[in-house]
């Protein structure tokens, strides 16, 4: 038992500093930004899978809503995966038990790519969202570092996107990343 409190700890304290090896990596610069083709359904499904035993334990259904043509992107993969990533956990971690998170993909008429996480969850007011995009400031008592959504925003940039959030108090927050057209593969 002991062992496993150890190990989780651990795994804990590295993400966190490898959200802050990720942040001061962006304010210098210095940003690794590799540019391959991106199976965006395979990273997304993936994200849901790897949270899904989180959601799990508070009866929280992760649900999909894609077309059914393949969508791909330019970019990092590994980036696309840590903002999808983000983006669920903080739909998990703030939705309330017995509800619904849907992450959805769809192709803009100009060819852009929205990546939407919808939940359900506790909201934010405008004055909580100014300050959640603030490094290190979280807009409620949950836990955490308050380094994922200001992440995700200097991530998206990277792709010459945009982040995208709407939220109301005890509704439920959309936050939607926004892939430009020349970012898309469409086949």
């Amino acid at each position: 038992e002991y062992a496993q409190l150890i190990n989780s700890s651990g795994i804990h304290l590295l993400a966190i500093i490898n959200d802050l090896l990720d942040l001061s990596k962006i304010e210098a610069g210095e940003q690794e930004f590799s540019e391959s083709e991106i199976d965006t359904k395979y990273v997304i499904e993936t994200c849901m899978q790897t949270l899904s035993g989180i959601a799990k334990e508070r009866n929280i259904t992760i649900s999909e809503d894609f077309p059914e043509q393949i969508i791909t992107l330019k970019g990092d993969e590994k980036i696309m995966r840590q903002m999808t990533y983000n983006l669920l956990s903080n739909a998990i971690k703030y939705s309330i038990d017995d509800s619904e998170v849907t992450v959805k993909l769809s192709i803009r008429n100009s060819g852009g790519i929205d990546v939407a996480i919808i939940d359900e969850g506790i909201g934010m007011s405008d004055e909580d969202l100014t300050t959640a995009m603030i490094p290190f400031r979280r807009a409620s008592q949950v836990s955490g570092t308050g380094l994922g959504l200001p992440l995700v925003d200097a991530f998206i940039k990277l792709f010459e996107g945009n982040l995208s959030i709407k939220s109301e108090q005890g509704i439920g927050t959309t936050a939607t990343l926004h892939f430009p057209a020349e970012r898309s593969v469409l086949t």
